[in-house]
């Protein structure tokens, strides 16, 4: 196998539609966007770290080659993360706004420190009406950044 560089520029999503693989340079904001948008297509990435932290673009700049050759020649580990999908619906029924999340979906009030009133659905499921200012729902990738900022606890990335 051999790998083709390429010096034009795409959209991600027509980089999706004609992709096996991502390589994703940057630190972890940029590979939590890049995956949003490629994750509809299953399309695998693997993130070469340029960030600070590198909880998910782990693979170090000075191992990027040997890294990228082991992955080429078929010797991986594939660590599939799954996402949440929200969607805001109106009181009519109306679906306002839908996304998917590879770490958290934050509701909250836009511009001001309000109260919002708001329903929790998982699956069809309804699970509570609450009250507040807003609400983080966190997937296990996510877990970790409330882990170290909230004191949350942290749940294994591939826990169902």
């Amino acid at each position: 196998m051999s790998l083709r560089l390429f010096h034009t520029t795409a959209s991600l999503e027509s980089i999706a539609v004609n992709s096996d693989l991502v390589i994703i340079i940057g630190g972890d904001g940029t590979l939590l966007h890049s995956a949003r948008i490629l994750a509809p297509r299953n399309v695998p990435v693997v993130g070469i770290n340029r960030g600070r932290l590198g909880f998910l673009a782990d693979v170090a700049p000075d191992r990027m080659l040997e890294s990228l050759d082991q992955i080429l020649a078929g010797h991986y580990r594939e660590d599939p993360r799954f996402l949440l999908k929200s969607e805001i619906i109106d009181d009519e029924g109306n679906c306002l706004d839908s996304s998917l999340a590879l770490n958290d979906v934050v509701i909250h009030k836009w511009l001001s420190a309000r109260m919002i009133e708001f329903e929790i659905w998982i699956n069809d499921s309804f699970v509570e009406s609450q009250r507040s200012d807003g609400i983080i729902v966190s997937t296990p990738t996510g877990s970790t950044a409330y882990a170290l900022s909230g004191g949350g606890p942290l749940v294994y990335p591939d826990l169902n």
